[in-house]
């Protein structure tokens, strides 16, 4: 089956743009962001415009997940990028280790994997033959898996 935006949910830990204001207007405008999402997902979600990968995403493609910033912040900084990156990246000296880190990457990742189990359910009732894809992208998510 061909993969096409309709029956490919994307799990990442950032979105593939950030918002700027515009600080004469106010208008908020989607300006495409840096790394390996942006790279995987620009054949997928975009034909009509090369220069902006994520213009044929509609808001409605887009399902927040909602951590709150202080265990988003251990997630992230303590854990990804302080144990798990090093280890990924052949420096285990490097990593640092936590208890409580990793107890906030698990409910993480958990609240990922429900909010992915929502949107499949959702897709499935509107269409009970679509054959959902799902890629869980980088390490961030691990056991989202």
């Amino acid at each position: 089956m061909p993969i096409t935006t309709e029956n490919l949910i994307v799990v990442s830990n950032r979105l593939p743009f950030v918002l700027e204001r515009n600080k004469t207007t106010g208008a908020l405008s989607r300006k495409a962001s840096v790394g390996g999402l942006v790279t995987a997902v620009a054949p997928i979600s975009s034909k009509e415009d090369k220069d902006n990968p994520t213009s044929s995403l509609k808001s409605s493609q887009i399902v927040p997940v909602k951590i709150e910033p202080d265990a988003y912040n251990i997630y992230y900084n303590e854990c990804c990028n302080g144990a798990l990156w090093p280890l990924f990246h052949s420096m285990p000296d490097k990593a640092v280790f936590s208890e409580d880190a990793w107890e906030v990457y698990m409910r993480v990742n958990q609240a990922f994997a429900d909010k992915t189990l929502d949107v499949i359910r959702e897709m499935l009732h509107k269409n009970p033959k679509a054959s959902p894809l799902v890629w869980i992208h980088d390490y961030h998510l691990m056991l989202a898996a």
